[in-house]
């Protein structure tokens, strides 16, 4: 093939040499110190990390704890719902997060200050695939596809109203 060369036998020696570490060390590449331990951070309690000279804060409960003032429990796996769906909204001031593995509400939406469970699902809203409206003059609604793929619908989630509404000429995936 013209133009193409394959990389000598060099390139992968340089290659094994960059990733390769010369010594252990309880500095990291960025050089800090992690052989500092930490506690686990108490739920919702600010802390400042001696290591990384910030503040951390634990947005998720122990599980079987309550998720008030939202009904429900924290399930053993509460983190964002993918990594590439977009888990804040365009304000900035919800955060969705699942709530699986022995916890409901699933999804939980967060504040976007405190962290602290705002709203579970709206028993009116068929979530299936489902994103936050990227507007912010629309920051409470979630676009979202029904189950059946056949309805595409603007949804806000604080008010539990159903904005916007088109059926599909065709069920999407």
């Amino acid at each position: 093939m013209a133009g193409f060369q394959m990389p000598g036998p060099r390139a992968g020696l340089a290659l094994a040499l960059l990733v390769t570490p010369v010594a252990p060390s309880s500095v990291d590449r960025m050089g800090l110190d992690d052989s500092s331990s930490v506690a686990r951070p108490g739920y919702l309690i600010p802390v400042a990390d001696p290591g990384l000279g910030s503040v951390v804060m634990r947005i998720t409960n122990d599980p079987g704890a309550a998720t008030a003032p939202v009904p429900g429990t924290w399930g053993s796996d509460a983190r964002h719902v993918y990594s590439k769906q977009q888990p804040w909204n365009s304000d900035q001031t919800l955060l969705t997060i699942e709530n699986r593995s022995g916890g409901s509400p699933t999804p939980l939406i967060l504040d976007g200050t405190t962290y602290a469970p705002r709203y579970g699902p709206c028993a009116n809203y068929e979530l299936w695939d489902y994103r936050w409206h990227p507007s912010r003059a629309h920051p409470h609604e979630q676009i979202n596809v029904n189950r059946a793929g056949t309805e595409l619908m603007w949804f806000d989630v604080t008010t539990c109203t159903k904005t916007r509404s088109w059926t599909l000429p065709i069920a999407v995936d």
